[in-house]
């Protein structure tokens, strides 16, 4: 084999910086035209649970006009003109576990325009329609996963100034725009850290305050239609305060 020509024999490439996992499902997504890596909607399954989101493969089954939240992500999507002249859409929506179609009727759509993104999982509100041969879904709502307002709510003891240090632990390495709110039951104080951590409502954050809490002490609470309040019956954020964290 011949030598290779000392300039080629000392090329070296350039460093490029490693991709997030998001950057590396968009590109799977483009140049494959599916996802390999792993999905989008993943990080997003406590969320989900949570929220009792309708899987696409379980909309055959469901009764016309029954009310569900979906989400996914847009692999398609058809812009058209109604007959009056307003703009409306037709999505292909795909979850983990397959894809229907999402008719977006004008008023829905000069609303929710923006949100129809591709890149961006979404949550969408809307009514089964089961009368034809594939069940399709009327959008009502339509919005980013991301945007979505919750709170993470802890029943804890902040007496116990050992497990509280390894709390905040648990908290920091997850970090996300979540608030979390402590409600001791002893005393039927709420409390945040003091440093006001936020935090990203991973299946990896889930598991490790279940291991310290036990999952009866964890909960989401949405302030969606149709949903739970953001706060709890009876509680007000004049009960809240900050909580020194032990040194």
């Amino acid at each position: 084999m011949p030598d290779l020509p000392e300039q080629a024999a000392e090329l070296q490439l350039p460093e490029v910086p490693k991709l997030s996992a998001k950057q590396q499902l968009e590109f799977e997504k483009e140049a494959l035209g599916l996802y390999i890596s792993g999905h989008p909607l993943s990080e997003f399954n406590w969320v989900l649970e949570d929220l009792e989101v309708q899987r696409t493969v379980d909309l055959a089954d469901a009764p016309d006009g029954q009310p569900l939240l979906l989400a996914g992500m847009i692999s398609t999507i058809k812009r058209i003109t109604s007959r009056k002249g307003d703009p409306m859409a037709f999505v292909n929506l795909e979850d983990l576990t397959g894809n229907c179609e999402v008719v977006v009727f004008p008023e829905v759509c000069r609303r929710y325009n923006k949100a129809l993104d591709p890149r961006v999982p979404l949550l969408v509100k809307g009514r089964v329609n089961n009368n034809g041969e594939e069940a399709k879904v009327l959008a009502e709502e339509i919005m980013p996963l991301d945007n979505i307002d919750c709170q993470l709510w802890l029943r804890f003891n902040d007496g116990d100034a050992e497990a509280l240090k390894q709390l905040e632990g648990i908290l920091t390495r997850h970090p996300g725009n979540t608030p979390v709110y402590l409600f001791n039951p002893d005393n039927k104080k709420i409390s945040q850290l003091e440093n006001g951590l936020r935090v990203n409502l991973n299946t990896e954050l889930k598991t490790a305050l279940t291991r310290l809490l036990t999952i009866d002490n964890i909960k989401i609470r949405f302030n969606l239609p149709g949903k739970a309040p953001v706060l709890p019956p009876g509680i007000c954020t004049k009960q809240m305060r900050r909580l020194r964290l032990p040194r």
